[in-house]
């Protein structure tokens, strides 16, 4: 039995909390906020050497700085399935999006990435004055070069530490070799647990100690011994937790406590390479704070597990599964809105097992981490 049913969802959007406001704009390459290059800015770039679209086809709130930089946007594909950037071009050129916050203590640069080739991230930065009222010259910060090569969407982060003056700036992205994609760009705000984190981070990039070739990693006997180390390392710190300073000693345990259900649940099989790889960076940071020498750095063995989603990817649609009842397509008639602004949301269900199923449909919004609002429900359906 097949069969569709599309139900229409009015949805009232609220404002999002303070911090989403500083966020990267257009993150993820869509339709988000700002406005896009001008012909004559694009005209620019080519003249020095850019590979570039037409104005118009640029996202909202990216640019180019320099010379002989090859860009394109491909439109699916990208780590949310959606647009993202692809990128190549050498040593003279870079791609800056938008972001422009005085800098706090220390900033955290998220980035999802795949290719072949080398993808330097850091700061078009601005030196501020003390009141932030003026930009002055000579703002800086320096660059992280990472090594890709995998066409699987791997997580990387950079630890950018404020220098002695006040600064803003801008993120930027740049392929001194090779081509490499990019998207889900961030700046995120940090503490002295999350610090440590990325830093050790930092310096395993490259060397096998950690999984960035993979999305998804087989929970084997080399991944629960990974787990075991884990786990002697948590009780270690936490043997020694008193002697620490609670700026570190609090965050910690809460990175602790958010990772732990990905890796503790039952009958396990697989755990996504994001979090495995957040376990092997805690394992070595609780172990130094627990005041144990570290080795040399280990090359892991772990075994990669294909992704069961074969088809193509396509901005809010996924296909009907054999066998089972799918959201099949979800669509709103607004790509931006303002806040309490009224807007619709069309999401068609389809029945791919052999006998009608009935009861309640409840839409739901995320508004955070443990926060959800009731947007619609439809009794006594049929499908």
């Amino acid at each position: 039995m097949r069969q569709s049913l599309m139900i229409l969802l009015w949805i009232l959007f609220v404002a999002l909390p303070v911090q989403a406001e500083r966020d990267v704009r257009n993150s993820q390459f869509g339709g988000g906020a700002g406005v896009k290059p001008t012909d004559e800015q694009i005209a620019t770039l080519r003249e020095a050497g850019w590979t570039c679209p037409d104005a118009k086809q640029w996202p909202n709130a990216w640019g180019g700085q320099g010379a002989d930089v090859e860009v394109s946007f491909p439109q699916t594909g990208g780590h949310g399935v959606g647009p993202f950037c692809r990128l190549s071009g050498g040593n003279n050129g870079y791609l800056n999006g938008y972001w422009g916050f005085p800098f706090e203590d220390t900033q955290i640069l998220e980035v999802w990435a795949k290719g072949n080739g080398i993808l330097r991230v850091g700061l078009m930065a601005y030196k501020l004055s003390d009141d932030h009222s003026m930009i002055l010259p000579g703002g800086q910060m320096p660059t992280l070069d990472i090594k890709i090569k995998t066409d699987k969407w791997v997580r990387y982060r950079y630890l950018m530490r404020k220098p002695d003056y006040e600064l803003t700036g801008h993120p930027l992205f740049m392929a001194p070799e090779g081509t490499v994609d990019i998207d889900d760009a961030k700046i995120l705000s940090s503490n002295r647990a999350f610090d440590l984190i990325v830093a050790e981070e930092n310096t395993l990039y490259g060397k096998d100690a950690l999984s960035e070739d993979t999305e998804l990693i087989h929970f084997d006997e080399n991944a629960r011994s990974a787990l075991s180390k884990f786990d002697t390392a948590v009780m270690e710190f936490e043997n020694r937790a008193d002697e620490l300073p609670i700026a570190i000693t609090k965050p910690m345990r809460n990175e602790i406590k958010s990772l732990t259900p990905y890796l503790h649940s039952d009958g396990i099989k697989t755990v996504a390479t994001v979090h495995f790889n957040q376990m092997l960076v805690l394992t070595r940071v609780l172990q130094r704070l627990a005041g144990n020498e570290l080795k040399d750095i280990d090359g892991i063995s772990v075994i990669g597990v294909n992704s069961e989603i074969t088809a193509s990817h396509y901005p809010g649609k996924r296909f009907a599964r054999a066998g089972k009842l799918t959201i099949t397509n979800l669509r709103s008639n607004k790509v931006r809105y303002s806040e309490n602004e009224g807007a619709s949301t069309e999401a068609t269900l389809t029945n791919e097992t052999n006998e009608a199923i009935t009861g309640t449909i409840v839409a739901t919004m995320i508004l955070g981490l443990d926060s959800r609002r009731e947007l619609a429900r439809v009794g006594d359906f049929s499908i």
